[in-house]
């Protein structure tokens, strides 16, 4: 699993005749023999991935793994798909992609995602992306955050400054929301919230409440920054405290955490904006309780 030099990896699971229990299995494509080193040791953390294949068109080493062009044996894209912009080129044997530098980037708050290099673009077309500017895989993140951070809470393992928040009752499960036409244009209200990427927290559309996050940078993706902001009000509680008593108190510091854990909240619209002209960026998330 360590090996350096593996590129790719490949896992099936099942239950075997005869047993109940849940196999997994995954293979690697490089073998280690006797003796190979597992991977060639850093002298200092500031030597990792110094020795990345510097010629790539996207950025060589991304949260500390070197990258590489991917190669697949079989044509992935079929004409008239978007799959963001790669050059293909074909020979007898393969198909050999190098991604162009517009790609998602993925990585792993807590331990709910993978570090994965996706394709820019939709596939299918997201029905609502008009509405929210938003797309499958920033949708993806928010529904999931939201609902990986109120199943912690609700299982009694939401950190609080003094231990853990009590579980939860009845905690919902957030659906995202972005259907203009039945949801009195909440989608629409959300991403003109984040247009010129304000710094404080707008008024929240009505019959609903908001979170904000903002910074003074443009290093970020829109699906890293998306991340940071729900990690960031997540963990609200663990910073100052809400207490065993539970009880909302506004602006005492997890207004936030305090919005994402409404145990009646059912649906989240979200929005995220990088304000080029200004240096901002700031990603705005509302809640229908």
């Amino acid at each position: 699993m360590a090996a350096a030099k593996a590129t790719a990896f490949a896992c099936t699971y099942g239950t075997c005749t005869g047993s109940t229990e849940l196999k997994l299995n995954c293979i690697y494509n490089k073998v280690l023999a006797q003796g190979d080193p597992i991977y060639v040791k850093a002298d200092s953390l500031d030597k990792v991935c110094s020795n990345c294949e510097p010629k790539l068109p996207v950025d060589p080493c991304i949260n500390q793994l070197c990258q590489q062009e991917y190669t697949s044996r079989f044509p992935q894209v079929s004409p008239g798909l978007r799959m963001g912009e790669f050059i293909t080129s074909c020979t007898a044997s393969s198909y050999k992609r190098t991604l162009r530098p517009n790609v998602v980037r993925r990585t792993a708050p807590a331990r709910m995602f993978l570090d994965l290099e996706l394709p820019s673009g939709d596939i299918p077309e997201r029905a609502c992306t008009a509405q929210d500017d938003m797309s499958n895989d920033l949708q993806t993140i928010a529904t999931d955050m939201h609902n990986y951070y109120r199943r912690l809470v609700a299982t009694g393992w939401g950190l609080d400054k003094d231990g853990y928040a009590p579980p939860a009752k009845s905690m919902l499960a957030l659906k995202y929301v972005c259907d203009d036409a039945s949801n009195n244009n909440i989608a629409t209200a959300t991403k003109t919230l984040v247009d010129t990427c304000p710094d404080t927290p707008p008024p929240a559309t009505a019959g609903h409440t908001l979170n904000h996050f903002y910074m003074n940078t443009l290093k970020d993706s829109r699906e890293v920054f998306l991340q940071k902001a729900i990690e960031n009000w997540a963990n609200e509680a663990a910073k100052v405290g809400v207490g065993k008593d539970n009880i909302f108190h506004e602006n005492a510091g997890f207004n936030n955490y305090g919005h994402m854990m409404q145990d009646g909240a059912s649906e989240v619209t979200c929005a995220v904006k990088i304000c080029q002209n200004s240096g901002k960026s700031v990603a705005i998330c509302q809640y229908n309780a």
